[in-house]
């Protein structure tokens, strides 16, 4: 199963077609909350603009509207745009300023196409993997041999606290833990772990 994908930070995109301007924004949300506030922020700083259409994809939920332009022309491209590149836990929006003259339904769907794919392209993604939190704490000699040995990496280190032991917080895929635990030969230095989520770049070749 191919690993689904998402973005870290938010990206902006520019067309504009007989004088009407869409803005593509593609931006990372962390529920359907956060994203109806960022959509009310949009609009706040565009009062200006005639549609907000939009497409977003959390886990199992995903959400689309065409906000006013002809039925089909948007909300449901912009999703498939989102389910094509597999992308998820994060909004396609695209913010347009009516220029004066009607592009037609097929233009007009052809230009929130491109106005998505635009922003797609330019974004940086990452590689959703399931992995584990782990806090957990070492004698100072037993933590420099694992760095020595590179059991774990500095990628994964989330924090560290230096105080009767090292305490450190990690982020690792469960086969890594699984490594951890075959080294040493113990579980004794878990002090709690929960799931979590590894995000890792997609390398552009």
């Amino acid at each position: 199963m191919m690993s689904s994908l998402t973005i870290k930070e938010t990206f902006t995109y520019l067309i504009e077609v007989d004088k009407s301007k869409f803005i593509a924004l593609l931006f990372p949300i962390e529920n359907e909350e956060y994203f109806k506030v960022q959509l009310v922020h949009l609009k706040d700083e565009n009062k200006g603009a005639n549609h907000f259409c939009f497409a977003y994809r959390k886990e199992d939920i995903e959400r689309m509207s065409d906000d006013g332009e002809p039925h089909g022309t948007a909300g449901l491209p912009l999703l498939n745009l989102l389910k094509s590149e597999n992308l998820t836990a994060c909004a396609l929006v695209i913010v347009r300023y009516f220029g004066g003259h009607k592009l037609g339904a097929g233009r007009l769907l052809r230009t929130y196409v491109k106005a998505g794919k635009g922003v797609i392209t330019i974004s940086e993604k990452y590689k959703q993997f399931d992995g584990i939190k782990l806090k957990a704490a070492f004698d100072y000699s037993q933590w420099e041999i694992i760095k020595g040995k590179q059991v774990v990496l500095q990628d994964e280190i989330i924090k560290m606290d230096y105080n009767v032991k090292v305490e450190v917080t990690l982020l690792l895929m469960e086969e890594r833990l699984a490594s951890l635990i075959d080294y040493l030969g113990s579980k004794n230095f878990i002090i709690a772990q929960e799931p979590a989520l590894i995000l890792k770049k997609v390398e552009v070749v």
